[in-house]
């Protein structure tokens, strides 16, 4: 009776709204994680009980199975990790963006369900940026902090990274819904709301990577049935820039002139000024970390940033003597150049073999296929591809929030990849 239950499409039903419950919680972590942990479990289950389903979507899609090596080289890594504490945490948050790829993948092909998860992640993105817009322009009360999910980081880089990994879902439930619906107005609500979060005043990354992320949506005035709500997307997107022109023109010049603040016992503020603001500096003491021994070079050094901070003031020490420790970063503000240090050379080239394949994925439906939502899916991809690339050049990604939506964005490219093949 329960194998029977756990093949129908109830159950589907139930994993597809423990996926959407899992995603809309991404970016909170103050009383939520029991409500996570279900979630992750009937995702679990789901998997396991279909496992020759999984197979075949493996077997299709044989270059998935780079995640699966990916996995062994990070749980091999605990073993010569600063940190197997660190290490075993980084590996059990990058288990959950595989699980959800794959049960994306598996259950989106029906595209009521695709739906339900763009949904999902388009509502979560507007009630994060809701609290942010307030916080921004009229302030959150002291005494209402304790109430609030501190994962937000309202005035962090963080936010930025996370919106605009909203952007490309919310548009996506925008263009997609019947006019007027309630989806239709869920999904004007996401993006429109993440703009204007980007654009006040976070990061200039994330201005940046914001707009990078916008040069692929261009292809979208190619189909008519999409050209007026594109240029709906585009006023917004300009109005944004203009409302929050004082707060970015405020910004560039206050990064150029920062004040001297003491942020800690182990920070210095000398050289904190500049547009990278000492970036250069932790990029080079990470990379001579990586150049230590050839299994450094090789295999890194074990997966989590706790690798990198513990080791960051014995290594300046030894490489600037007489310079002062202007900031200890918690992680390398560059992803590329942490996963060399993490993994190896063996780690990056399995991730950007990763990342190569769903490219061309997204191209391939991009160039060969004339259905709407290939269409609309694969330009929703590159979009997001293009902001993490960009914002992971000074940025780390954090598995927990915007590597896990990129994960759910690539689990709906594969579905749309699938159900093509299928048709």
């Amino acid at each position: 009776m329960f194998k029977k239950y756990l093949h129908s499409a109830k159950f589907e039903i139930l994993t597809v709204w423990a996926i959407a419950v899992f995603v809309f919680l991404a970016p909170f972590r103050l009383h939520t994680q029991g409500a996570k942990s279900i979630a992750y479990a009937i995702i679990i289950v789901y998997l396991l009980s279909h496992l020759s389903k999984l197979k075949v979507f493996l077997i299709k899609n044989k270059p998935m199975w780079v995640l699966v090596i990916i996995t062994i080289l990070i749980s091999i890594s605990i073993g010569y990790s600063v940190s197997s504490y660190e290490t075993i945490h980084a590996l059990r948050k990058w288990l959950k963006l595989v699980v959800i790829l794959w049960a994306i993948a598996l259950l989106s092909v029906n595209s009521k369900y695709r739906d339900y998860i763009i949904v999902a992640v388009a509502l979560g993105g507007a009630v994060v940026s809701s609290v942010a817009m307030f916080n921004f322009y009229a302030g959150i009360p002291d005494s209402c902090m304790q109430f609030i999910p501190h994962a937000f980081e309202l005035v962090h880089v963080g936010l930025s990274k996370f919106m605009i990994c909203i952007v490309p879902f919310g548009l996506w439930l925008f263009l997609s819904s019947k006019k007027y619906s309630l989806y239709f107005w869920i999904g004007f609500y996401s993006f429109a709301s993440a703009i204007l979060v980007v654009f006040s005043g976070i990061a200039r990354g994330g201005w940046v990577a914001l707009v990078c992320s916008v040069i692929p949506l261009l292809f979208l005035f190619k189909k008519q049935i999409f050209r007026r709500r594109m240029i709906l997307f585009f006023v917004v997107f300009c109005l944004s820039i203009i409302v929050n022109i004082s707060r970015i023109n405020n910004r560039i010049v206050n990064d150029g002139h920062t004040s001297n603040k003491v942020l800690s016992a182990e920070i210095v503020t000398e050289g904190q000024n500049g547009l990278l603001k000492g970036r250069p500096l932790f990029w080079r003491v990470g990379l001579n970390m990586w150049s230590d021994s050839a299994q450094s070079m090789l295999f890194g050094t074990g997966f989590g940033w706790h690798n990198f901070k513990s080791m960051f003031v014995h290594r300046y020490k030894m490489l600037y003597p007489n310079k002062p420790i202007f900031e200890v970063p918690s992680h390398m503000h560059n992803f590329y150049i942490s996963l060399l240090l993490q993994l190896g050379i063996v780690g990056v080239v399995l991730f950007l073999y990763f990342f190569i394949y769903l490219l061309s994925i997204a191209k391939q439906l991009l160039v060969s296929v004339s259905l709407d939502t290939a269409y609309l899916s694969s330009l929703m991809f590159i979009s997001l591809f293009m902001a993490f690339m960009f914002q992971s050049l000074i940025e780390e990604v954090s598995l927990d929030q915007e590597g896990l939506l990129f994960f759910a964005m690539a689990g709906l490219l594969m579905a749309t990849k699938s159900e093509v093949c299928d048709e």
